[in-house]
């Protein structure tokens, strides 16, 4: 069950991540054609390529995860024992993990007291744009520990 829900996860968080990167195309030509070729500027556009940027870079941060692209000092990594590699990553997944806690933590307490602030242009409240946040930071610690139940268990 767990490696489905690893395997929903991953293709979900790409699925999301690449909608967000289209929309964010979408949007921006959109912004640039109104303002430069129709001269009639629409206000929200930065705003919500901003806001669209910052979900995908949250969940992107996920799949980069599952990946193993995230940057690394593979040459000195390379250079260790095997047993002393696994013993170092391992600590490193621990305080990555550590991290992703305190960002959950900390995003959703900015996501709460944002509850009433609102956007300038589009007048969501900020509630939504904040939850990125624990949303990215769940889905990276999910990453985490997946990589240790069930990738484990591939091979």
């Amino acid at each position: 069950m767990l490696k489905k829900l690893d395997q929903f996860l991953s293709k979900l968080a790409t699925y999301v991540g690449v909608a967000l990167l289209i929309s964010m195309f979408g949007v921006t030509i959109f912004g640039i054609l109104n303002r430069y070729v129709l001269v009639r500027p629409v206000f929200w556009t930065a705003e919500l390529t901003r806001y669209m940027m910052f979900y995908m870079v949250t969940i992107a941060c996920g799949i980069v995860f599952r990946e193993n692209k995230h940057p690394a000092l593979l040459i000195v990594l390379d250079k260790m024992p095997d047993k002393i590699r696994k013993r170092w990553s391992f600590i490193i997944d621990v305080l990555i993990f550590a991290s992703y806690v305190v960002v959950i933590k900390e995003g959703f307490a900015m996501a709460v007291d944002a509850l009433i602030m609102r956007t300038p242009a589009l007048r969501i409240p900020f509630f939504y744009v904040y939850m990125a946040l624990p949303i990215g930071g769940i889905l990276m610690a999910f990453q985490i520990i997946f990589k240790y139940i069930v990738r484990s268990q591939e091979g």
